[in-house]
């Protein structure tokens, strides 16, 4: 298992299904992420804010183009596309 699998795994045990299957990109990840954060701020989850943007900040500090770089356009990108 790949460590980014790992890591949604120990951040997100919800998502074991979903990140067990082998079509499941570090793109689903952070699509599955995004309407968290946002539902996350407005409820003021402290919990799962540190979850996610603990998770997109590991992701693009890694040296793998792939995860660094859908952290960037998949996650951090999208932040405000919505109020």
């Amino acid at each position: 298992m790949s460590s980014w699998r790992r890591k949604v795994l120990t951040f997100f045990p919800d998502l074991q299904r979903e990140a067990e299957r082998p079509d499941f990109t570090i793109y689903n990840a952070f699509s599955e992420l995004l309407p968290r954060v946002r539902t996350a701020h407005q409820e003021g989850d402290t919990e799962t804010l540190r979850r996610i943007y603990g998770f997109a900040e590991w992701c693009s500090e890694q040296k793998a183009k792939d995860l660094w770089n859908a952290a960037s356009v998949s996650f951090y990108a999208h932040l405000f596309d919505s109020r």
